[in-house]
Formats: structure tokens, C-alpha cells, sequence
């Protein structure tokens, strides 16, 4: 009997529409003929809604919706059921997460997808949201001595004074696809490009901008305790930082896989994607991403993503891993890491409630 798959995406984010783009390419290769698969929009109101049409980007350039309907979750007998108004419930057997960005991402849908036990792709929700603050990973990362630049976090509550030396880049702590970043190279910028990133977010994290860098990624995942490593890409960029236009809209984007490097950088950038895979306990598809500072030689983990764009699949083409065959593992290890959980106790007889006569309000 074929299993039914979900793909869930959008949300109350500011990278929904990148979340579109990643469940509609999914939707594209995953096998139809292994699997049902239904499409689980989560509307930017963040109801989840199934129906007619999420399949096509048409439909998300007219926002019509007419011909779908708001679903809730119940659990029957081990199984999760999802359950659309005046139709029988159908059961879900594996979710696969495709939300982009704060307030999807960061463990939030993970708590959603936990809570109804359904089995997912991603992190579970502390490391989702650990992941999500870019201050939080730093801390972690310099505890590993996994090297990453020195930074220091601002809140707009108090008094901003910066300690770092300019050219320094300004971050939102929770934020992805480049969103909200500015940089400051001379004092006079300094006050618009935090009012800039302040209006995304009330806090702030300050890093040195380094002058001249190559910037490189690798993504990895586990099926059946076996780490999946990419190659490594190198993005040439003409900018100060790499926008959300040269991300997904730019036509001059210059993508290099695989990264024309040395065979020792290659094995140090795929030893640290293991390792901070492995330090994070992370699930499903994640991409690091790599600052090389040209005038030091160094290299600095600038960023993780526990749910890339796109899942990072055009990386694992380049190992003779297709899309397909990627989201197979994922499934794969959704369920194992499912049975995995199941088998640890989550109940407790304390026999606390039948000894209680009353409950007692004491002054």
C-alpha cells in the first residue's frame, strides 16, 4: 500500500515565497508512482489548507484559493489522520518540511508536526530553533572551536554602543535568505543601516565585514546512520554580502559546482559539515555555509540552514544523487527516526491524581 506524503510549506515568514518555490520543486520529483502526495499550504495567516491547484505557481501569483479547504490533525489507533470539512479523514504517513525562515523554521512546524505525531524531514524543534539564532549557533560553534568570526548582539531596548571596528555587517539574529542585513563602511551609514535591520528585528548581531572572501557551501543529511555529503559550491558575488535578489532573482548569479579548491580545503569544509551536523543532532537536509578570508587564509562557518532552499539538491547532483533519490532517503529516515522516539517511555504512572481527595488552595 502506497504511503501519503505531505509536503509542507509557506507560513507567516518573510521567506514564503522562497517555501513555495522549494515544496512545488519537490512536488515536481518526488515519485508518484511509490507514493500519494498532497500538498499542505500553510496560508500567511498560517492556516494549513489542501485542495485543488497548490500544485501550480499560477495559483500563488492570483492567490486563488477557492478550490481548497482548512485541515486539522487527529491520531486514531497510531495513526494521524488529517481531515478536511465534510470528508473523510485520510491518513498522513510522513511530512516533509519545506518552511523557509522565523516563525516556520525555527522549530515551530517541527512542534506542530511532533505534537500530531507525524513523522518529518527536518530537526526536531530545540535544534530548529537553536539553528534559527544566528547568535546561539555562534556561541555553540566557539565552544566546539569551530571557527567562526567574533561577533557581538545588540538589542534596540538599550543603549547601542558597537565594539567592532568598522567595515563591520549587521545581521537580525533569526532571520535567513539574507533578509535585513546591511553594512556599514563609514560612520555616516551606520545610523540608517540599523534602522534598516531594526525593522525586522529587535535584535542584532555585529560581525567584521571582511574585504576580500570566497564564499562556499556544502550541505549534508544521514539515511540509516550514513552521512550524505554534497559537493561543494562556490558562489561568485560581486556584492559586499549576497542579497535575496543575487540569491532567486538575479540573472548574473554565478553558481560553481564544484568548488575549483585545493583537496585539502575540500576536506576541511566537509569535515566541519559533519561535525557541526553531528555537535547540532540535526535531521534531514542542512547547508553550512563558508566565508574564505583571502588576506588570512582562514576559514569561517558564517551560516547553518536546517532547511535550505531547494534542499540544497543541485549540491548532491554533482554525487550522482538526484532529487528523487534524495527524497527517498528523507523519507526513509523520517520514519526510522519516528520509531526511534517511539521506543522510549513517554508516560509515567505517578498515581498522583487518585490519591488527591481534593484540590487544596493554600494561603
Amino acid at each position: 500500500m502506497k504511503k501519503t506524503i505531505g509536503i509542507i510549506f509557506g507560513g507567516k515568514s518573510v521567506e514564503h515565497d522562497v517555501s513555495i518555490i522549494t515544496a512545488l520543486q519537490i512536488y515536481s520529483a518526488i515519485d508518484k508512482y511509490k507514493y500519494m502526495v498532497e500538498l499542505f499550504y500553510i496560508t500567511k495567516d498560517n492556516r494549513i489548507i489542501v485542495g485543488k491547484g497548490l500544485d501550480e505557481l499560477e495559483t500563488y501569483k492570483t492567490q486563488n484559493f477557492k478550490k481548497t479547504t482548512e485541515v486539522y490533525f487527529t491520531k486514531e489507533n497510531d495513526k494521524t489522520y488529517y481531515h478536511q470539512k465534510n470528508k473523510k479523514g485520510k491518513v498522513i504517513d510522513v511530512m516533509i518540511n519545506a518552511v523557509h525562515g522565523k516563525g516556520v523554521e525555527d522549530g515551530t512546524i517541527s512542534g506542530i508536526l511532533e505534537f500530531n505525531d507525524i513523522a518529518y524531514t527536518s530537526s526536531n524543534l530545540t535544534e530548529s530553533a537553536t539553528i534559527q539564532n544566528k547568535w546561539l549557533t555562534k556561541l555553540i560553534l566557539e565552544h566546539y572551536k569551530i571557527p567562526t568570526l567574533p561577533s557581538e548582539l545588540i538589542n534596540k531596548k538599550d543603549i547601542i554602543k558597537i565594539k567592532t571596528s568598522l567595515p563591520i555587517i549587521i545581521k537580525p539574529v533569526s532571520l535567513g535568505s539574507s533578509i535585513g542585513i546591511t553594512t556599514v563602511k563609514n560612520e555616516n551609514e551606520m545610523v540608517e543601516s540599523l534602522n534598516k535591520s531594526f525593522n525586522y528585528e529587535e535584535k542584532l548581531m555585529i560581525e567584521p565585514l571582511l574585504e576580500e572572501t570566497r564564499e562556499f557551501s556544502c550541505a549534508i543529511y544521514e539515511v540509516n546512520q550514513l552521512s550524505v555529503l554534497s559537493a561543494i559550491e562556490e558562489t561568485i558575488n560581486e556584492h559586499d554580502i549576497y542579497t535575496f535578489n543575487d540569491k532567486y532573482t538575479s540573472k548574473t548569479k554565478r553558481r560553481i559546482i564544484p568548488a575549483l579548491i585545493s583537496e585539502d580545503l575540500t576536506k576541511q569544509i566537509k569535515k566541519i559539515t559533519q561535525k557541526v551536523y553531528k555537535i547540532f543532532d540535526l535531521k534531514g537536509v542542512i547547508r553550512v555555509d563558508y566565508l574564505l578570508d583571502l588576506k588570512t587564509d582562514k576559514l569561517y562557518v558564517n551560516e547553518i540552514n536546517s532547511v535550505p532552499g531547494s534542499f540544497a539538491y543541485r549540491l548532491f547532483e554533482k554525487e550522482g544523487i538526484n532529487f528523487k533519490k534524495l527524497i527517498d532517503d528523507l523519507i526513509i529516515e523520517a520514519l526510522l527516526e519516528k520509531n526511534r522516539k517511539n521506543k522510549y517511555i513517554n508516560n509515567y504512572d505517578s498515581k498522583i491524581i487518585n490519591e488527591q481527595e481534593k484540590i487544596r488552595i493554600t494561603k
